[in-house]
């Protein structure tokens, strides 16, 4: 996926870059308003036009891996609610009991997921990279 974005500063040997927010990006709340602001590496200038891309494998991949999984997660814990209900003779009702499995489960996804973040967010081939810079014509 390749997206236009402007350079407004550079921080150190990075330059953080505003993306106008598209409609594919969805309602993910990592943006406020219609802009997107991203760190990344490169040698660009402020007021630089540039073009960044994550490939599309990685993109899947995190799709994948941030909205299946706690899915996948959630059902399984609820079939283990629902086949742990009767030999454990819990008092409880069996849809509350199968539905808190699922909460569990789906509460434990989000903390793996939470520290894999942490793990691998700053890992290059997950990152997104410029991949062309248009030079402002005033620089």
């Amino acid at each position: 996926m390749r997206r236009t974005g402007t350079v407004l500063e550079c921080v150190g040997d990075m330059v953080r870059v505003v993306f106008q927010r598209s409609d594919a990006c969805g309602h993910c709340n990592s943006c406020t308003g219609r802009e997107c602001l991203v760190l990344l590496h490169g040698d660009a200038l402020p007021g630089d036009i540039v073009e960044v891309e994550m490939p599309d494998r990685n993109m899947v991949r995190v799709s994948a891996l941030a909205y299946g999984f706690p899915l996948a997660m959630l059902l399984l814990g609820m079939l283990v609610g629902y086949w742990t209900y009767r030999p454990l003779a819990i008092q409880l009702n069996v849809e509350l009991y199968s539905a808190l499995g699922g909460g569990v489960f789906l509460l434990a996804a989000l903390a793996l997921l939470h520290v894999l973040d942490r793990r691998f967010r700053f890992r290059e081939e997950w990152q997104p990279h410029i991949v062309a810079v248009h030079k402002d014509k005033k620089n």
